[in-house]
């Protein structure tokens, strides 16, 4: 039964009625149109614009439906009685499905981003140590098609929405004594408070999404999106709880409908208020950010290789870089080999061009094959960096040389690094010079457990033959005195190799397999040496059998064994470093170490 409608009664509802179907309505439909017109492009498909597209309609349903429900407490059947109760359960569950909406897209999003960091991750990390490193083992490639598919999740969080609200209907509407005692004189605000918890999941589980969401890998302002919609929803939520806490206390047993109309009519404006600031951060805010990274082509095309055996129904990722500052792109301008990225790709890409057709060699997967950087090419008859070698001792010292202070300044201290160590990789990958730094990963990692070895027998041996300390102090210089030279210290979270960690292998057998993996000519991952050097290593390792059976050849032998492979990669991954450093992932590292110094500086 409707009651007499008084004129304050009127102006709540011509307010709602102007407001959402005049100003929201218009303001949603024409961002949308908008965000639509774009539903093809790489960047708006990576962001999931039909879930953005079926939650603004939702919304768009909820105003209209809406200026009813205001019109039904207000003025048509009143507060609290069974048709508004009805009314009421509806407008709950449309609320539901548009909160879940963001859980559903954001997991997704979040989802991908951890995919594509095991697609782009997982093929170096695999080359170094194919038994720890499986990408089809990981739970976002292996889950792909039910926790990652559009379709699955969806189901998922329409099934939650539904069994939630379903509660929250049975407990407050249908049974309202649920939380409460029958005997006592009913509150309808305190059943529906008590009842209305499953409101506040939707919140949670973003937040939980929000903290596992990896800050530096968010170029697709996922985490930015979401803190702006939390802005929103914490509003909501503090509207909605605080206007049932209010009247369950103070206006359960008022008669006076003006302050119970007025509380109500607040409550809404402000809840649909924040619904619909939240929908214009998913449309508006998301296009200019979206049109940004088209206008500069911020984004990447990954194939995904067969070799991970990831068995994806996509054969690419995509991946969003990081927007570049006004630092990086005057740092970029000044680098001497290219005047853009654009044009620097493009290079690198005709040198690769031009020495597959020369060498022979093949790419496979994220871009490894022959060495470029640093302007080699050819397989070292045709460019030697290095003098020629009569013995093993010139090898040595033009090793030294050549990693000087001048070139190995800042190059060092990026290897040093995790996270530096692996954004370099995968800028080393696009220049299709990634054998580069996985050879002297391997190679470093090999001389460090060889040094370990030699330096434990030469102290177990000293402790059996001498008992003079200057002795003892001079043997165990020896094993240390190229550490000073070289002085490359990776990262400890980096993957170790699985030649060099495999016990089962003898330390000839394992640099015999280095060898085979990186020098040998015609190997995948053939690295970029002067022939000289490359004959040094052929004449010694080529013959397995010979290197094998070769007792002038010691542990201690194999400590610096691949030294000056190390040197010679230092030197040229040294433009490629230069070139990182131009790059606007250089540039977010350095915000995140806070100074240059700790990411790239040069050591005394």
């Amino acid at each position: 039964m409707s009651k007499e409608i008084d004129t304050l009664s009127l102006t709540f509802i011509l307010i709602c009625v102007v407001l959402w179907l005049l100003v929201y309505c218009p303001f949603i439909i024409y961002h949308l149109y908008r965000y639509h017109q774009r539903k093809t492009n790489i960047v708006y498909l990576l962001r999931y614009n039909n879930i953005t597209t079926i939650q603004s309609i939702l919304l768009i349903c909820k105003l209209v439906f809406g200026v009813f429900a205001s019109v039904s407490s207000i003025w048509l059947f009143g507060h609290g009685s069974w048709q508004d109760n009805i009314v009421r359960a509806i407008n709950a569950y449309l609320a539901a499905f548009f909160l879940y909406c963001f859980v559903w897209k954001f997991w997704l999003l979040r989802y991908n981003i951890m995919l594509n960091n095991v697609v782009i991750g997982a093929e170096w990390k695999s080359i170094i140590n194919h038994k720890k490193y499986v990408a089809n083992k990981t739970f976002y490639a292996k889950y792909k098609r039910t926790w990652g598919n559009l379709a699955c999740t969806m189901w998922m969080c329409v099934t939650l929405a539904v069994l939630f609200t379903t509660i929250f209907v049975l407990t407050n509407y249908v049974f309202p004594d649920t939380y409460t005692d029958a005997d006592i004189d009913t509150n309808i605000y305190l059943e529906e408070l008590y009842a209305g918890w499953d409101y506040a999941i939707p919140f949670l589980l973003l937040l939980a999404i929000y903290v596992k969401t990896p800050s530096f890998d968010d170029n697709f302002y996922i985490c930015q999106e979401m803190t702006f919609i939390f802005g929103c929803l914490c509003v909501q939520y503090a509207s909605y709880y605080t206007y049932l806490v209010v009247m369950a206390i103070v206006f359960h047993n008022s008669s006076n409908d003006f302050v119970e109309d007025l509380t109500f009519f607040v409550e809404f404006q402000v809840v649909i208020a924040m619904q619909f600031t939240a929908m214009m951060v998913s449309t508006y805010w998301v296009n200019k950010q979206c049109d940004d990274i088209i206008a500069m082509h911020r984004y990447q095309i990954h194939k995904i290789s067969d070799k991970l055996e990831l068995n994806l129904q996509q054969k690419h990722c995509v991946e969003i870089v990081p927007k570049p500052d006004a630092d990086a792109l005057h740092k970029f301008a000044k680098t001497s080999s290219v005047g853009s990225s654009f044009s620097a790709r493009h290079q690198l890409q005709q040198q690769h061009n031009g020495y597959r057709k020369h060498t022979g060699s093949s790419i496979n997967g994220i871009g490894i094959g022959g060495g470029i950087a640093g302007g080699g090419g050819g397989t070292g008859d045709d460019h030697a960096d290095t003098d020629t070698f009569d013995d093993y001792n010139m090898i040595m010292q033009s090793a030294t040389n050549i990693n000087c202070n001048t070139y190995r300044d800042g190059l060092y201290d990026i290897l040093s690094l995790g996270a530096t160590f692996t954004e370099f990789m995968k800028h080393l990958s696009l220049e299709f010079s990634v054998e580069c730094l996985l050879s002297l990963t391997e190679m470093v990692q090999f001389r460090d457990y060889m040094l370990r070895q030699a330096q434990t027998e030469e102290q177990e041996e000293e402790e059996e033959q001498a008992d003079n300390v200057a002795v003892k102090v001079k043997l165990h210089k020896s094993s240390l005195s190229f550490t000073d030279e070289l002085q490359v210290e990776l990262p400890k979270d980096i993957p170790h190799s699985y030649i060099v960690e495999n016990e089962q292998w003898s330390n000839k057998e394992k640099a015999h397999r280095l060898y085979s993996k990186y020098i040998e000519n015609g190997s995948e991952l053939e690295i970029n040496i002067s022939a000289d050097q490359r004959s040094f290593y052929d004449d010694m390792l080529s013959d397995y059998e010979a290197f094998m059976t070769n007792e002038n050849i010691c542990d201690r032998d194999l400590v610096n064994l691949f030294v000056p492979c190390c040197a010679q990669m230092i030197y040229l991954m040294i433009d490629s470093r230069k070139r990182f450093e131009a790059t606007p992932v250089f540039s977010k590292l350095q915000k995140m170490y806070n100074t240059r110094t700790t990411v790239c500086s040069p050591r005394s």
